[in-house]
């Protein structure tokens, strides 16, 4: 995420401003040890955290993993846990500080905000929060579709069957939970709180249901595929969940 700068500043200023806006975070300057430029660091955890760094005219924020040993560990355990935690920090701490950014200088832009420069200078945490929550991201509109797409394919799958086997227990209960599914897949494109909640619910008894009737081996083939996208459905939806009321 980018800021284009319309006058000259220094990161010892941004992390002074960061640090007065975020006094939750450890705010820091440090140095790349690598690469030898400077950037902000913002730190809620070793695991979470963002980062500023000027480049030329141009502010750059992003997410961070602070702690080169949880880096390393995360990234050994599985690359879907360093991605679920680069996500998090994203929304936790990069999307505010790059808000409240990028909503100083457009202050400063305007003539009558400039003569108020030091009693106006930073925008309230209130207002931040709340232009945080009105940039409600793109793909959390897409990917309920996909997930609406998803379920309903299951459903037509099951139709299929139904002429061999009838209706037995287990499609009856997998049929109910892909209802329930597409529900709260509605309910996330209306930015409900309560549609994840139903999709956790519905997911983990999915799984168990099947573990229980059918072990490991329900998820064969493709199975895995579709179990990946509706568990990566799950993952993206708890990191976001400050969008949804």
């Amino acid at each position: 995420m980018k800021i284009k700068l319309n006058k000259t500043i220094y990161l010892e200023d941004v992390r002074d401003s960061v640090a007065q806006q975020f006094p939750q975070y450890q705010v820091s300057l440090e140095k790349n040890p690598m690469m030898g430029f400077q950037y902000v660091l913002i730190k809620k955890s070793g695991a979470i955290g963002a980062f500023v760094r000027l480049n030329g005219d141009t502010l750059v924020v992003d997410a961070a993993i602070p702690s080169a040993g949880v880096r390393f560990i995360l990234i050994l355990s599985g690359f879907i846990f360093f991605l679920i935690f680069f996500m998090k920090a994203k929304s936790e701490i990069a999307n505010p500080v790059f808000h409240y950014l990028n909503n100083s200088f457009m202050l400063s832009n305007s003539p009558t905000a400039t003569s108020q420069t030091n009693t106006n200078q930073f925008a309230s945490e209130n207002y931040q929060q709340a232009a945080v929550k009105a940039d409600f991201p793109q793909y959390l509109t897409i990917l309920p579709i996909v997930g609406i797409v998803l379920f309903t394919y299951f459903i037509f799958s099951q139709m299929r069957f139904l002429e061999y086997y009838g209706p037995n227990q287990f499609f009856i209960i997998s049929f109910v939970i892909n209802i329930v599914c597409i529900i709260s897949q509605i309910l996330l494109i209306l930015k409900k709180k309560m549609g994840f909640y139903l999709y956790a619910g519905g997911l983990g008894i999915k799984l168990i249901h099947a573990y229980a009737l059918g072990g490991v081996y329900i998820f064969y083939g493709m199975g895995w595929f579709f179990l990946l996208i509706e568990i990566a459905l799950l993952v993206v939806y708890a990191v976001n969940l400050k969008y949804y009321r």
